[in-house]
């Protein structure tokens, strides 16, 4: 008798399992580490309302279904954490109070990457004007953009005895020309341009030949090189003095913006550039830190390791040559939040116990930089304020607080969770929430 009993609620609570999410799973919005799924909810809930969605990813090159999340609450869900190139397929289970149901898979994998291409490489690149020491480049746009509106265009130059292409412009080129200053005359430069849009760099299209400069008409063509110094000096040209100490503007993951005022001397010529030089902490060797003269006085030094350390400095150029470095910027760190703190607790949230109906609180304390996210959990779906629960958080006391208005008899017992999470960590704690009968509760 006891056995068939047993097998009768078995069946029973099987029927009661909610039906599978209503398809087709949409797949939209496809980018190289993101898309997002629509579904319908399941037709049947069978006396059981939906309480969340599993959401579950197949990476066909790895053979295995990997969940995503367990704490959706809507049919949609935006997928990120998606390896460009790679295919996917999805699948999404609804649970309520007895179960989780059958899944909703895709009808077809998808693979993650731009709904565009990059641009083809600009067309008709050739030479608009030359002086002794600059060439002006210019292009037209390219052919196919590869369905994405153009963002900018970078230039590139080939040095003579060089194998290495340098970049030449310190932010995407926003026009169809560009000039390149502190050229060499009688020296052989290569050129080329590519075109960038959402979906990154395309082909580069390269200048038919090397540019060669050739000095203005009237310089000094009839000297030797002992002449033309001699002529410096009777007109004083001097290398210009050290521009002010570099400032540091702003620094990001990865770069460091810095600004500087031009020399207080120029040395009797036009300062024609500035060289910006970059030394890690503890060693003493100072290495340019972009490869290329810097015409105006502020740069971004981009391709810095993250969490490292530098110093930087400046030196000014005119014709006579390199002046003296300026001061250094001193140690800086190389982040996106300089003065930032991974979260911690000040103060835990700690055990709480309430009568049936009655209320219960749960309080934080915590120090981070910046601000963190606080989220709340119930044996580990996340709640939001409202209903039953009220979450209130005041960034400006470091504090958050959850309440529960109305304490029920199945909430005896339930882990409280409380999250903290800012760019630069994460952390948690735990408390249980204990419910007691209103004579329990003050009998306790």
């Amino acid at each position: 008798m006891n056995s068939i009993f047993i097998l009768k609620i078995e069946v029973l609570i099987d029927e009661i399992v909610l039906d599978t999410p209503e398809g087709p799973l949409e797949i939209s919005d496809i980018r190289p580490d993101s898309c997002v799924l629509a579904w319908k909810p399941p037709k049947n809930e069978n006396g059981s309302p939906v309480t969340n969605y599993v959401i579950e990813k197949f990476d066909t090159k790895k053979g295995d279904w990997q969940k995503v999340s367990s704490y959706c609450r809507v049919p949609y869900y935006e997928v990120t954490g998606l390896n460009e190139g790679s295919e996917y397929k999805f699948r999404v289970s609804a649970e309520n109070l007895y179960g989780q149901s059958q899944p909703l898979e895709c009808e077809k994998p998808i693979i993650a990457k731009h709904p565009f291409t990059a641009p083809q490489g600009p067309a008709n690149v050739d030479v608009d004007k030359q002086t002794e020491d600059s060439v002006t480049l210019k292009w037209n746009k390219p052919k196919n953009d590869g369905g994405s509106k153009v963002l900018g265009y970078q230039v590139e130059m080939k040095r003579p005895d060089s194998d290495h292409w340098d970049i030449v412009n310190d932010y995407p080129i926003k026009g169809n020309d560009f000039t390149v200053n502190n050229l060499q005359t009688g020296k052989p430069y290569e050129f080329r341009v590519k075109a960038k849009n959402a979906a990154g760099w395309g082909d580069y299209s390269t200048l038919d030949s090397p540019v060669t400069l050739k000095p203005d008409s009237g310089t000094f063509l009839s000297l030797d090189l002992y002449q033309f110094h001699f002529l410096l000096f009777l007109v004083k040209i001097v290398p210009p003095s050290s521009p002010s100490m570099p400032e540091v503007k702003k620094v990001g993951k990865n770069y460091v913006e810095l600004a500087w005022t031009p020399p207080t001397n120029d040395g009797g010529a036009k300062i024609s550039g500035y060289i910006v030089e970059k030394k890690p902490i503890g060693s003493d060797l100072w290495t340019k830190a972009v490869p290329y003269n810097i015409l105006d006085s502020n740069v971004v030094v981009n391709d810095l390791p993250e969490n490292g350390e530098y110093e930087f400095r400046v030196k000014a150029v005119n014709k006579a040559g390199e002046g003296e470095p300026s001061s250094t910027t001193g140690r800086v760190k190389i982040t996106e939040y300089p003065n930032g703190r991974a979260p911690t607790f000040v103060k835990k949230a700690t055990d709480a116990t309430a009568p049936a109906n009655g209320e219960a609180t749960f309080t934080i304390e915590y120090d981070a930089n910046p601000a963190p996210e606080v989220k709340w959990f119930r044996n580990g779906i996340e709640l939001t304020s409202g209903g039953r629960y009220r979450i209130t958080t005041k960034p400006d006391e470091s504090k958050s607080t959850l309440v529960f208005v109305d304490a029920w008899d199945n909430d005896n017992n339930a882990k409280i969770t409380c999250e903290i999470v800012n760019p630069l960590g994460k952390e948690s704690c735990e408390a249980v929430l204990h419910v007691k009968s209103k004579r329990e509760f003050l009998c306790f």
